[in-house]
């Protein structure tokens, strides 16, 4: 039986926030404020296979902050992608991308009317 208790929604602190990405082995990278509410991104590598991913990667955590977290997700990257690229343009790759996925989720909430 699912425990709903689990998964009910609540109100994250910025230092719990913070205390998961350090347990993730990630940190913060950057704030990216938007008319929805304001991005923060973080990032860490795994050298090894996790269960979450089975090669050596890249992982990127997004959150939206409005008066609270609302929502956030993990996207992950192989360690060689796009290998053509030097190191410091795959990372711009890689926020992109997470920026590019967490404005989507604002702009959908806003076509809701679940942000306004």
């Amino acid at each position: 039986m699912l425990d709903y208790e689990r998964f009910r929604p609540r109100t994250v602190s910025m230092p719990e926030y913070l205390g998961f990405l350090q347990k993730m082995g990630m940190r913060p990278e950057l704030k990216v404020q938007t008319p929805g509410g304001e991005i923060l991104i973080a990032e860490g590598f795994e050298p090894l296979p996790t269960q979450e991913y089975p090669k050596p990667h890249y992982k990127v955590a997004w959150a939206v902050l409005r008066s609270k977290f609302d929502l956030g997700r993990i996207l992950y990257f192989d360690a060689d992608h796009n290998a053509e690229y030097d190191a410091g343009s795959r990372k711009k790759t890689r926020i992109k991308a997470a920026i590019t996925d967490a404005t989507g989720f604002i702009q959908e909430n806003m076509r809701a009317g679940r942000y306004v």
